[in-house]
């Protein structure tokens, strides 16, 4: 069996790369997070204009306001969800190769593509924590087993085959895998925890000096962030040079291991949520329908600050 490359040789691949393209990174990263964020605080603000407004027309809550708005509220999540996805595949082309349009290949993304990659994602860190909590381990060992999906996917293919095709490629190198992954990680964070607490320490000088050390937190945020990816694909690219591109072929038994894997928490979910509704369906839908803070209230909660 062929070894890997040693940690070293792909801290230097990466460092290459990142070194070389650094600046298309972190443009990319930037155009990303602003994209995001900007996305989502004009959402939140047309979320409170249909509250307050609905408030103002003094509009009650019935079947047919409340089904309107909440099929609006998941439109709008679903349409964040897939920039979102978008985002990702973006961040995820730059780590690949050097991309010279970053508008234009944002573009050119779609939306039911990064809602699939999402999708994707959702299922990855539900299945990840699932595992966590049937104390850590499990989570561990299924993070390694999913840690190739975002480079696998492609449009069109199912959440189970990217998750059998990672956990293919990690077999018979998952104590590799997880070392090197391990060791990188650790790394960033250490990287991380160290900006962080410099941005702390200016802060306290005054503000300022708070806000360089912002800038340049989100600065090594942003590259480290890049870094991790790039390090994770160069382990992609090695495995595929030794095991060339799979297409493994799974029993009904698998596929079903997988298939419960991938839509098991999910599912899991979806009925605790069923039963804690049934329970007491009017008092808890009253609950999940109470957005608005009473004049009362509010002036108790003035009152106790």
């Amino acid at each position: 069996m062929k070894k890997l490359n040693s940690l070293s040789t792909l801290a230097q691949d990466t460092y290459n790369y990142i070194s070389s393209n650094w600046t298309m990174l972190l443009k990319t990263y930037l155009y990303a997070t602003l994209l995001y964020f900007g996305i989502g605080l004009g959402l939140g603000v047309l979320i409170v204009a249909i509250t307050f407004g609905s408030q103002a027309l003094n509009l009650e809550l019935n079947w047919l306001t409340g089904s309107l708005l909440g099929l609006s509220g998941i439109a709008l999540l679903i349409f964040f969800f897939a920039i979102g996805g978008r985002v990702l595949l973006l961040e995820l082309a730059a780590v690949r190769k050097p991309i010279t349009a970053i508008r234009q290949t944002f573009k050119e993304i779609s939306f039911a593509d990064g809602l699939s990659i999402y999708w994707l994602l959702f299922l990855m860190v539900l299945a990840i924590y699932s595992g966590i909590l049937l104390l850590i381990i499990p989570g561990l060992i299924i993070a390694t087993w999913l840690a190739f999906t975002f480079f696998i996917w492609k449009p069109g293919e199912s959440v189970p085959s990217v998750m059998v095709k990672s956990r293919e490629y990690v077999r018979g190198y998952f104590w590799p895998v997880f070392g090197r992954i391990f060791a990188a990680g650790l790394i960033y964070t250490t990287i991380w925890f160290l900006s962080m607490n410099a941005y702390n320490r200016l802060l306290e000088i005054n503000g300022f000096l708070g806000l360089i050390g912002y800038i340049a937190y989100l600065l090594v945020f942003a590259i480290t962030t890049m870094s991790m990816y790039r390090f994770s694909y160069e382990l992609y690219l090695n495995l595929v040079k030794i095991k060339g591109q799979l297409k493994p072929t799974l029993s009904s038994g698998r596929s079903l291991r997988y298939k419960l894997l991938a839509y098991g928490p999910i599912s899991l979910l979806l009925i605790g949520i069923i039963i804690a509704i049934a329970n007491n369906p009017l008092e808890n839908l009253q609950k999940m329908s109470e957005f608005t803070i009473t004049e009362t209230q509010l002036e108790e909660t003035v009152e106790n600050q």
